[in-house]
């Protein structure tokens, strides 16, 4: 897990997926195998190539924030306030994301990268 975790903060440092995806066309996946670790699935595409797809997961933490609206007054003997106080937040997020690039084969266990499946919009 720890290597996926290694690919995001690769693709997030280096700019968007699509544009690193895309410049890995034409490199033998054991290229990309060495700088972004192994895949965490391998398969099968109808056409006679393969598939090989990145997990990352990342997970993050949306902050709580209250926020109050009130009134108040101040007495010789003694003070009061009212209002109301909305709070916001306070979960735990996970988000999923798959990068897939596509390869021929090139040789006995050698795949070149022909192309890749573009990541969801919130992956970039």
């Amino acid at each position: 897990m720890k290597s996926h975790a290694f690919v995001a903060v690769l693709l997030v440092l280096s700019g968007c997926a699509s544009q690193i995806m895309g410049e890995m066309v034409g490199k033998d996946i054991s290229q990309v195998v060495a700088q972004y670790g192994p895949p965490a699935n391998v398969y099968d595409a109808p056409n006679g190539q393969k598939a090989f797809q990145w997990r990352m997961e990342n997970s993050y933490v949306m902050p709580t924030t209250t926020t109050f609206n009130g009134y108040g007054s101040n007495y010789g003997y003694g003070s009061y306030v009212s209002g109301s106080a909305t709070t916001t937040g306070g979960y735990l997020g996970t988000d999923i994301c798959f990068y897939t690039l596509y390869a021929k084969a090139s040789g006995k266990n050698r795949w070149t990268i022909t192309g890749f499946e573009p990541p969801r919009a919130a992956c970039e």
